[in-house]
């Protein structure tokens, strides 16, 4: 088995050797960056998992007082509005006049050409 060997020059050497720092250069923070990910992943996890706890303890407490507070038997009445609302009867037949009145000009218009 013969070996073939390649000749490389200086720039080339150094455009490869340069890529190669920069290719561990860019695996070393992407590995920084993954890191701090799985910790801000860990923090949120025991964080939600807390709030969860403390939301469970805050019904609990909630429970207890409803069933400590006297509850009342009065009815609530419903008291009517102090406007009424306008029936919309009005409105449409105001609408409906100003599209015939709008209708009557343009007829005009078109007659008076």
């Amino acid at each position: 088995m013969s070996s073939e060997y390649i000749r490389l020059s200086s720039p080339e050497k150094r455009y490869g050797h340069k890529t190669m720092l920069e290719a561990q250069i860019n695996l070393l923070s992407t590995l920084k960056r993954l890191k701090t990910y799985t910790q801000y992943r860990k923090q949120e996890l025991t964080l939600k998992i807390e709030l969860k706890r403390k939301m469970e303890e805050i019904k609990e407490h909630l429970d207890l007082l409803d069933k400590l507070l006297p509850h009342s038997e009065l009815k609530i009445q419903k008291t009517p509005p102090l406007f009424p609302h306008q029936p919309q009867e009005k409105r449409t037949n105001s609408l409906d006049d100003e599209l015939e009145t709008l209708k009557r000009k343009i007829a005009a218009l078109q007659s008076s050409m």
